[in-house]
């Protein structure tokens, strides 16, 4: 009996030992595991965490610091806040919520991209991933352990996609808009100028001389509306491959308004508008000179087109802190509907509504405007009201 105690023994400890043994191997081998793994994050923009869901408490490895251009030192005993204090304002609660619904059970896994700040202030994308892998009794989460790799590069050849994507959708808009003026608004006048010179030339002597001027009066309105269409046109068309002069200096907005006020008298006076201004003489700003009579032409004669007679026009000016003005041009005529308001500056809207005597217009002069404000860094925005005129403002740098 005692011969097989001692063998029962002898056999216990050798299997003892022979786990000891293992237990050693199993250490050394996870010790090296851990080694290459480290080796592998820190060869890499990878790195891993893990988190005690109680007290917050984040372990990681050094690549994680690092990659935000920090040492290790300086994030000892580092709480999960360490972290995510650095999270960019706009994406904070976007992180925050995908922990929460990990944590409740919502979502099985942590996963969020977000910006996080560098050392030296600037941005970069981290991509994090994680998930519980141990709970208490009550199967409530203690640990969360993850990976995070900076994903700044995907992100950012993601945004250059989608700008791509937004460029080539205006592109193929303005194309679209192009063809359909061309199919449209100017086959149209000139059919009906070759209908019309058929039938005089036809007809000749059936027709008085009183009708034959009505033709001629017809085809010359026909003719100024194609021509100017067609030049509205080709300023586009030069605007798309970057063919214009830029030249921004400091010009005298006053002088320059005052131009275009001479330029539109004949039609500001054929239905009895007074321009009027509260421009200053000797307002400087930084314009291109072209560019800028543009926009005031444009913009000035939209409103006599679509001010009622015996009306009044009003271009006023604003000055703010950040070093522009704002320049606003009002009328007090028939203003646009409400749900065209928004659209009406987009190559991706075909809207044209007719002035108060009937006058055609092209559709593209606030496009132009749009374009020549950009140009400028500046913007260009419209407030209206149906019958009840409307206002658009844009802003230029000051001198």
């Amino acid at each position: 009996m005692e011969h097989q105690s001692n063998s029962t023994l002898e056999e216990l400890e050798q299997q003892i030992a022979r786990l000891e043994v293992q237990e050693e191997q199993l250490k050394k081998k996870l010790d090296t595991s851990e080694e290459h793994l480290n080796l592998a994050l820190s060869a890499g923009n990878l790195a891993w965490w893990t988190m005690e869901v109680a007290t917050g408490k984040a372990t990681f490895n050094e690549n994680k610091v690092k990659m935000l251009g920090y040492h290790m030192k300086e994030f000892q005993d580092a709480h999960y806040s360490a972290f995510t204090e650095l999270i960019h304002p706009d994406d904070y609660n976007k992180a925050m919520q995908a922990m929460r619904d990990h944590l409740s059970g919502k979502n099985e896994l942590y996963e969020v991209t977000y910006r996080i700040k560098h050392k030296d202030g600037h941005y970069i994308w981290f991509y994090d991933r994680g998930s519980t892998t141990k709970r208490d009794n009550e199967g409530k989460p203690v640990l969360v352990k993850g990976i995070v790799f900076d994903d700044t590069e995907r992100q950012e050849a993601l945004h250059s996609l989608r700008a791509s994507k937004r460029a080539l959708e205006e592109a193929n808009a303005t194309k679209d808009r192009f063809f359909s003026i061309i199919a449209h608004d100017i086959k149209g006048p000139l059919y009906s100028m070759i209908g019309l010179t058929n039938m005089v030339e036809e007809s000749y002597d059936l027709f008085s001389d009183e009708d034959r001027k009505k033709f001629l009066h017809n085809m010359q309105q026909s003719a100024k509306g194609t021509y100017a269409l067609l030049e509205q046109l080709l300023i586009w068309s030069r605007l798309q491959v970057n063919t214009i002069p830029f030249e921004p200096i400091e010009r005298d907005l006053y002088e320059e308004l005052h131009e275009v006020f001479y330029m539109l008298k004949q039609q500001a006076q054929s239905k009895d508008i007074e321009l009027h201004s509260t421009i200053p003489e000797n307002t400087y700003v930084v314009a291109d000179k072209y560019m800028l009579q543009t926009i005031l032409r444009n913009l000035l004669s939209n409103a006599i087109k679509f001010s009622n007679t015996n009306s009044k026009i009003a271009v006023d000016i604003s000055t703010s802190a950040s070093k522009e003005v704002k320049i606003t041009v009002t009328d007090w005529g028939i203003g646009i509907p409400h749900d065209k308001v928004d659209g009406i500056l987009s190559t991706k809207e075909n809207y044209k509504q007719a002035g108060t005597n009937n006058e055609k217009g092209t559709g593209l002069g606030l496009i132009l405007c749009k374009e020549f404000v950009a140009k400028h860094n500046g913007k260009i925005y419209i407030q209206s009201k149906e019958g009840d005129g409307t206002s658009v403002t844009f802003t230029l740098p000051t001198a």
